[in-house]
């Protein structure tokens, strides 16, 4: 079955205005969407990769009247040569994360691993991680909670930047050994989304930590004997999305009876921070905040 977008979609995934695109079909005929039986506009993934590409050269200095006269042959080329050289690296970062939703959508590893490396030829490998991919996969996730995306996207594109994340992690290399500065991440029982715990094992790292990682969905009795042996004097996890308060009331009970004596950092919503949380408790809210601890 194929996938089909609203106009709403495309907007969200492009950044380019509703409006924009019903001026484009009309003046330029650049899209012929399909309708539905109410006559509510419908695109496919070829159109939405469509608006996605010439979003990308409208911002490279190309003008609507002549990319509306290219065939999808001529987008492709210009979009190409885009490419060559390295001139993704010289992309806006707006420009670059469009071109990984349209790796996203179309399923191209190939493409997410040439924009990976030219990414990182601009930035350097930790500023890729911080500056594009993480508000890449912010933008994912909204789309994914708006059903904009389908799963299958959103589990292919994580997986990708869950193998960069562990290969970066595997070249840092450091021997600290001084429990000041050793940090321990998990994600507690029943989280399994990992991707901003492997971030924050990455960057941590990156800062010359030493960093005990123990992954998703670690049992609460399983962390005790763990501290016993590892003594860190500083505890990451999460606040699991969606969890109700008497969740996160019953996490933070945890917390005091095991880590009470250690600064513990929990990344989560704003709307999702307690009243009168203890003081040995500090909360993240984005990425900017961990960085802002080195």
């Amino acid at each position: 079955m194929s996938q089909y977008y609203t106009i709403r979609d495309l907007e969200a995934l492009s950044g380019i205005k509703a409006h924009t695109i019903r001026i484009w079909e009309k003046r330029y005929s650049l899209l012929d969407p399909d309708r539905t039986g109410t006559n509510i506009r419908r695109y496919d993934t070829l159109q939405l990769r469509k608006v996605l590409n010439v979003a990308l050269l409208l911002s490279n200095g190309h003008k609507i009247s002549k990319v509306s006269n290219f065939s999808e042959e001529e987008i492709a080329v210009q979009v190409r040569q885009l490419a060559e050289g390295n001139k993704v690296a010289d992309l806006s970062i707006e420009n670059q994360i469009n071109q990984l939703t349209t790796a996203m959508i179309t399923f191209d590893e190939r493409a997410f691993e040439k924009l990976f490396s030219t990414i990182i030829l601009r930035h350097g490998l930790k500023d890729a991680f911080v500056k594009v991919l993480y508000p890449f996969l912010e933008k994912v996730g909204l789309l994914w909670c708006a059903g904009e995306i389908n799963p299958a996207m959103e589990h292919f594109i994580t997986n990708l930047v869950r193998q960069k994340l562990f290969c970066a992690v595997d070249g840092l290399l450091n021997e600290e050994t001084d429990p000041s500065r050793t940090w321990l991440l998990f994600l507690p029982p029943g989280e399994y989304h990992d991707i901003g715990l492997l971030m924050s094992y990455f960057l941590i790292k990156s800062h010359g930590r030493r960093v005990i990682y123990l992954g998703q969905d670690v049992p609460y009795e399983n962390l005790a004997s763990t501290i016993d042996v590892v003594q860190p004097a500083n505890i990451l996890t999460f606040f699991r999305t969606g969890n109700a308060p008497e969740e996160r009331s019953e996490f933070l009970d945890h917390i005091l009876t095991q880590f009470g004596d250690r600064n513990v950092y929990i990344a989560t919503d704003p709307t999702r921070v307690p009243e009168n949380p203890p003081q040995n408790v500090h909360f993240l809210h984005n990425i900017d905040h961990l960085v802002d601890l080195f």
